[in-house]
Formats: C-alpha cells, structure tokens, sequence
C-alpha cells in the first residue's frame, strides 16, 4: 500500500509540475503575443528500449506454467500535428504504433497510442529545443507463446493474448531543425509512465523518435 502511494505521489508532483509550467508559459505569452502562429506536422519512426515486470502465465486449472519478462527494442511509427500559440507555445495531438518482437516462438507486444500534447520551444537561429507532455490513450496487447507453433491451422495450446486499455502520461525532449523554410527534421526521446492500474505486463521505457516535419509560420 506504502509503494503504491508512493508512486501516485509521483505523478500527482509530476502533473502538478506540467501545470505549473504551462501555465507560466501560458502567462509569458499573453503578456506579450498570444496568438495563432502557424502549424506545424508530420511522420516520424521511433525505436528505444521498452521493458515490463515479470509475471506469471496460468494454464486454465490456475497452475503455473511459465514466467515471463517483456523487454525488447521496438519499431513503430507515428504522426503529430501540432499549432503554434505565440513564439514559444505549442499544442495540438499525436499518435502511432509500437511493436516489439520478444522471441523465436513468435511472442509479440504490440503498443497502439494517440492524444493531446502540449508544450514550450526555444528558438536559436535553425534549431528549436523543446519539452512537451502527452496523455495519450491506448491499448496494449500482448501475445505470448510459450512454445514454436506446430502447424499451420492448429490451434496451439500454449498460446497467452491479452489486451489492456490503458491511459498513460508522456513527458518528452527534443530537437527540431530547420532543414528550409517549410521542412524540419526532429530527434526526440519519451518515457511512458502509466496514469491507469499498471499490470505486470505493461511495458514502460524509454523510445527515440527520427522525423520530418512540414511548417506553415505565418
């Protein structure tokens, strides 16, 4: 009960953290320019390193047959759209699929997500770092064998699916570079921190993205 307060303490300070800036920066432009500046969007790939805590698989007379830790470098891909409030300000959606391959029997973790971000970037000359937030909503399915299927058109007996929904907080860090007037390049790091109940086999880590990224700046 202690560890579980504990780790909704941290998220409470977390979001609470996000507010705070947010709202300075939300501050910061109205007292200055806060107004439409154009839109910014595009495609991105991502891998990274994502792993779960280890648990158990249960045949159907809840005897254990199997124990099982996700970890893995994904692949996915993406998209982001986003506008821009004044010279510093940001906010607009995001979304895409992570994958991961876990064995040679076939076992496979599948990350499915997209929601609203919002966030603040600096500007020097062609670069603009940046820190956004996303809550994103999800599903997390995951399938698990425990053994090479047989045959084709068999049905396996060593075979575990399950599908989570899930809602989860994902603070970010990046680099965007202004290749030309309309095209950017992005580098991008993001840590999935879970905001539901957090199953055993739910994954969490860290993902690089790589992408190109079309503006309009008014």
């Amino acid at each position: 009960m202690y560890y579980i307060k504990k780790k909704m303490c941290r998220k409470i300070v977390l979001f609470l953290s996000l507010v705070f800036f947010v709202s300075a920066q939300l501050k910061a432009e109205v007292g200055t320019s806060f107004k439409y500046n154009g839109y910014l969007g595009g495609m991105m790939i991502h891998s990274g390193y994502l792993s779960s805590d280890e648990f158990d698989i249960f045949d159907s007379n809840n005897q254990i047959v199997g124990r099982k830790k996700i970890e893995a470098c994904p692949v996915g891909i993406g998209g982001v759209f986003k506008v821009f409030i004044g010279e510093n300000f940001r906010m607009g959606f995001d979304g895409g699929i992570t994958m991961l391959k876990l064995d040679d029997y076939g076992s496979s973790s599948t990350i499915g997500f997209g929601g609203i971000l919002v966030g603040a970037n600096l500007n020097f000359k062609k670069f603009s770092p940046f820190f956004e937030t996303a809550l994103h909503f999800g599903t997390l399915k995951n399938t698990i064998l425990l053994d090479s299927p047989k045959d084709d058109f068999i049905v396996e007996k060593n075979v575990l699916i399950k599908n989570t929904k899930y809602r989860s907080l994902v603070p970010s860090i990046g680099l965007e570079y202004g290749a030309s007037e309309k095209i950017r390049l992005l580098l991008k790091s993001d840590y999935i921190i879970p905001l539901s109940e957090k199953d055993a086999d739910f994954v969490t880590g860290v993902r690089i993205y790589l992408g190109i990224l079309f503006t309009h700046l008014k």
